[in-house]
């Protein structure tokens, strides 16, 4: 993995050994295992239970098999330029051979420049032919893994392991070269998940948790790169986050005993406390509280600071077009920079802050500070809503802190500019690159905060401080190299996912908008995120949703937690529909139980969980020339549940218990391919089987672009004849029309049902 360093002679963090036998005899790569006398039907298809074909070998013969066909030979088939292994293949002072890619760029550009001279007719042939052999490397190297992830007695499967690594690498690699060579769509993979890589983050230090969220939602080239730059969080034994993995990482979580920290564990600096009282009175007068922190005119080693407070109205008019002259912290209370006794902080916590709000210069933020002739302008820095010292403490103004709360939205989406506090980042020099700020960010403790979510996506400007500058990033420019022509393929193809990433996990700029404009697609957004997302306090979690939707959450606050999720529901504007396919235990209460438990990891909208809801039916049953929008979802006048709108699929009841890979053939002959999901709701399927049921159904999402649907338990018909259901589980449903093939077909068709296909109609969902 030496490619994702820029840097001449950096060794590779993880080693994958030399294991092939023989070189790659340059032939067609589809048929090379046939002349290679191996049958790998069962490495493109098969169950964990099954597991694969070794074709009577051991694994070490079939992982020297795999590196020759799926890294040399695909490296070579692929390009179509003369590779010699000599170039990917190293050697330790003891004698011992490793793959190596340090030489993959060049080839990777060598690529590039051989297709740059041909026609457009030749540039499709090679497209359509790399494209073959990477979709088949694909396709075994995502097998495998799926089978050592979940098959059982497997005996040593190290060297396995390993070239897998290399493989997805290479794979993945090469995709991104294909899309910026050809200029085609990029294509989708399931290659991010490696057994070793998460082993190797694992033993590392990395929490769980982050792994969790790096295999899901990170492509493999960004972990290892993440994984080479390590984290300050490392050094902390995550075994409690390995025990319990309901709520993220232990160590980001705060309990009575919090206490405030020194930047450096020796320091024994004194507090610097904000004066409360004027904190109280700005927010009595419905203003926000800003700080401002002054400096003493005298030059020492250690300078007195002085806690200065202006206030603000956050909906003064002059502050429409341009925001309001501040920065708003974010941060994790875990690394140190909260207080739960006193609105006050170290000396060296405020100093430190207090430099990198100098660093803000040229910034909106710095601009309208001096347009406004606020106090922090004759200091040379901007004024700070910070939580830890902008919201009293005491019980006694426990009325000023849901005041607070209430802002929350306003507080960070009007500043402007939000100030990302983390360690991770804090660390780093002046001169660091784009590249590796963003995949920090990524990673970092930060980004897998609940309350982080809002504050980085509503930011009009995000700023990142390092040591002695802050990275603001806006457009390409600011992340690209101003000549892109200097850039290999690899690097741009890294950028170019950390960008996208960035804009989609953290800088989410449309939810500004959405949030108020379309708050359906900005809820099923925030749903997405908050599936690698947690909070110390449970309660937390409907109040953060409902500010960053624009709600008032007073009536979340005053209802016990255990019903907040359901209070919740009833003041959403619209409810999508996503939040019925989402992980996770439901709620018990009667009419919610539909609704689910929580949204935060592990549970929530998963990635892998992929469907797509219809948008439009036709009103009859055949084909109507009219094209009608799908009604919106709405919780029933008598809570009788979620009233949704789809076809489905009424099942026979079994007569003996069905397994969770099943068929199901309808009165008009149209057959169906289930499979049931695991959803972490704790209930096993041998519960849920259609024997063990009077009546269920599946209702149905578009199959034409996804495949997992809702199976239920049908409990009846309401007056107004719409079927009312139990919400049980995800399934995924092929449907077999004979275009495409569906690997568990065969079995699925040992245990088949009737089913009555149901054109769309209404369903009320408990």
């Amino acid at each position: 993995m030496e490619h994702l360093s820029f840097e001449d002679g950096t060794p590779s963090p993880i080693v994958v050994p030399l294991l092939s036998m023989e070189k790659y005899d340059g032939g067609d790569f589809l048929t090379y295992p046939e002349r290679a006398g191996w049958d790998i039907s069962t490495w493109k298809w098969s169950t964990p239970e099954e597991g694969f074909d070794l074709n009577g070998r051991t694994i070490s013969e079939m992982s020297a098999f795999l590196q020759t066909w799926l890294f040399f030979g695909l490296l070579a088939s692929a390009t179509g330029i003369k590779i010699s292994e000599g170039d990917f293949v190293c050697q330790n002072p003891h004698g011992d051979h490793f793959i190596t890619t340090r030489r993959l760029a060049k080839s990777l550009d060598e690529w590039k420049d051989r297709i740059g001279h041909l026609d457009p007719e030749e540039k499709k042939k090679e497209d359509d032919r790399s494209e073959d052999c990477i979709i088949e490397a694909s396709t075994v190297n995502d097998m495998l893994t799926f089978l050592l992830s979940y098959g059982e007695n497997l005996g040593e499967i190290k060297p396995l392991k390993q070239t897998l690594f290399a493989q997805m690498l290479l794979v993945e690699a090469l995709k991104g070269a294909s899309y910026q060579i050809f200029l085609n769509r990029r294509k989708s993979t399931d290659s991010n998940r490696d057994m070793l890589l998460r082993e190797k983050l694992l033993e590392a230090g990395w929490c769980c948790s982050i792994v969790d969220f790096m295999q899901e939602k990170l492509p493999l080239q960004i972990q290892a790169l993440a994984y080479s730059l390590s984290s300050v969080r490392t050094h902390l034994d995550h075994t409690p986050c390995q025990l319990d993995q309901t709520s993220g990482c232990k160590f980001s979580q705060v309990g009575q005993n919090y206490q405030p920290k020194h930047v450096n564990s020796s320091c024994q600096c004194a507090f610097v406390y904000c004066p409360t009282d004027e904190i109280v009175g700005m927010l009595k007068e419905n203003k926000i509280p800003l700080i401002t922190i002054k400096r003493s005119p005298a030059e020492t080693a250690s300078p007195s600071l002085e806690l200065v407070i202006d206030g603000i109205d956050l909906d003064h008019p002059e502050f429409a077009q341009y925001g309001c002259p501040y920065v708003a912290i974010t941060h994790v209370w875990s690394d140190g920079l909260g207080n739960i006794t006193d609105n006050s902080l170290p000396h060296c916590q405020i100093e430190r802050i207090e430099s990198m709000t100098r660093t803000l210069q040229g910034t909106v933020a710095a601009i309208l500070t001096e347009s406004f002739g606020m106090t922090a302008h004759h200091s040379g820095t901007v004024p700070l809503w910070f939580d830890t010292l902008c919201i009293p403490v005491q019980k006694e103004y426990q009325n000023l802190r849901d005041f607070s709360i209430q802002k929350m939205r306003d507080i960070y989406q009007k500043a402007a500019g939000v100030l990302v506090l983390d360690p991770d980042i804090q660390q780093l020099k002046a001169d660091v690159s784009s590249l590796e700020i963003l995949t920090r960010i990524l990673c970092s403790g930060w980004r897998a905060r609940l309350w982080t979510y809002q504050e980085g996506a509503l930011a009009s400007y995000l700023h990142i401080p390092v040591q002695g500058r802050s990275f603001t990033f806006i457009t390409d420019d600011d992340i690209f190299p101003a000549d892109d022509t200097k850039a290999s393929l690899i690097e741009c193809q890294l950028l170019t996912d950390v960008w996208y990433l960035y804009h989609n996990l953290v800088r989410i700029s449309e939810v500004r908008t959405d949030s108020f404009e379309r708050p359906q697609r900005a809820f099923t957004q925030m749903m997405r995120a908050m599936s690698h997302r947690s909070t110390t306090r449970q309660g937390d979690e409907t109040v953060c949703i409902a500010t960053f939707l624009g709600l008032d959450p007073t009536p979340i606050l005053k209802t016990p937690v255990e019903d907040r999720m359901a209070t919740l529901m009833t003041l959403l504007p619209v409810i999508p529909t996503h939040i019925l396919f989402t992980n996770g235990r439901r709620l018990t209460k009667e009419g919610f139980r539909w609704v689910p438990e929580s949204l935060l990891s592990p549970y929530g909208l998963k990635d892998f969980i992929r469907f797509s809801l219809p948008q439009t039916y036709f009103p009859g049953a055949t084909m109507d020339p009219i094209n009608t929008p799908i009604p919106q979802p709405f919780i029933h006048s008598q809570a009788l549940g979620l009233a949704v709108f789809f076809p489905g699929i009424i099942l026979s009841r079994a007569s003996y218990p069905i397994p969770e890979t099943f068929s199901i053939t309808t009165s008009e002959g149209t057959r169906y391919v289930v499979e049931a999901h695991d959803t972490g709701t704790d209930t096993p399927w041998s519960l849920l089987s259609p024997d063990k049921l009077e009546q269920s159904a599946i209702l149905l999402t578009d199959l034409g672009k996804g495949k997992i649907c809702l199976f239920v338990e049908l409990i009846g018909q309401s007056e107004e004849k719409e079927y009312l259901a139990s919400w049980k589980r995800l399934v995924a449903v092929d449907k077999l029309d004979g275009s495409d093939e569906v690997p568990s077909a065969e079995v699925a068709e040992q245990h088949c049902l009737r089913g009555e296909y149901v054109h769309f109609t209404w369903w009320i969902v408990d």
